[in-house]
């Protein structure tokens, strides 16, 4: 069986319409993917019913412990004040990175292998500490300069920034 058509399918839940990106932003980061992937942009005040959907039974995270998450070839963004039309590009950038690391067993049995720190899920430094936190970086400001979508360096470090300054 061979691997999918190259196809970004983004669909936005109701009140996520403002972060939605442009449909030649969405053409130019298909054109990257080796395969089909699917996003949704939802708003954080949706975080609940969506925990529920996709982490049945697990203990919720705390509302603004993460921006978003990959799960093969699906995408998740949360979106709201915290973050801008540019950061979700840059967000959606640092994720496709995590779902096109998953395509290759070589790469996702490497990077996987790495120990993740403690509290990687719930503390900055030690998520961005993660290698493959640092691809994924690299990748969206990559594509960020090639593309002239947004500023480099929007990751999580600059997103606790305004989560602090808009609470």
């Amino acid at each position: 069986m061979g691997r999918s058509l190259p196809t970004l399918t983004i669909r936005a839940w109701p009140g996520a319409e403002p972060w939605m990106p442009s449909a030649a932003a969405r053409q130019r980061l298909a054109s990257l993917l080796s395969g089909a992937v699917t996003v949704e942009l939802v708003p954080r005040a949706s975080l609940p019913a969506l925990w529920r959907r996709d982490f049945p039974g697990q203990p919720m995270l705390p509302p603004y412990a993460f921006r978003a998450y990959a799960r093969g070839a699906k995408i998740v963004v949360l979106v709201d004040e915290t973050e801008t039309p540019a950061s979700v590009l840059w967000l959606l950038g640092h994720e496709l990175a995590h779902t096109e690391l998953t395509r290759s067993k070589l790469l996702r049995a490497a990077y996987r292998s790495i120990p993740k720190p403690p509290g990687y899920m719930t503390d900055d430094d030690a998520h961005e500490a993660h290698p493959e936190e640092q691809a994924a970086n690299l990748v969206a400001d990559r594509i960020c300069d090639q593309e002239g979508f947004c500023e480099r360096g929007l990751d999580r470090r600059w997103w606790r920034a305004r989560v602090e300054r808009l609470s």
